[in-house]
């Protein structure tokens, strides 16, 4: 596989997830309330999960997971619906560019939650780009 491959991925994901705001927006806008909204484009990504799973990791068994990996996925659940529930809100009560902006500190709270939870290294200059980026984020929200 191409070093490049990796990255176009990451592109087209990123590009993915870019568009839902506003997709996510106009359709909150109409008749589809926030839980409702949540669990509807949850049972259709569970069962696009579930039949790729079926049809691609042939390997894996349910009865393989321990104790472990379900709290581990059972937090990760909880941790998503917190944040899509926020999400819901945030973009149903700002413009999606601000939305947009604020996700620019992405990167900064993963590196540092890779650091914590995963040992990655996170470097001081790290720090450095949150006092440019909170300014940054001043000026483009509040300015």
């Amino acid at each position: 596989m191409s070093v490049f491959v990796p990255y176009l991925f990451a592109f087209v994901a990123i590009g993915c997830y870019a568009s839902l705001p506003p997709l996510a927006k106009k359709m909150m806008l109409g008749q589809v309330p926030p839980f409702a909204f949540i669990g509807i484009t949850m049972a259709i990504l569970s069962a696009l999960s579930f039949s790729a799973c079926f049809a691609v990791e042939k390997k894996f068994s349910f009865q393989s997971l321990g104790w472990s990996e379900w709290k581990g996925l059972v937090f990760f659940a909880f941790v998503n619906f917190l944040g899509f529930t926020l999400y819901l809100f945030a973009i149903k009560n700002i413009a999606v560019a601000h939305y947009q902006i604020i996700g620019l500190i992405t990167p900064l709270i993963g590196g540092l939650l890779a650091y914590f939870i995963l040992r990655e290294p996170f470097y001081g200059k790290y720090l450095i780009s949150i006092l440019f980026m909170g300014i940054g984020l001043y000026f483009a929200l509040f300015k």
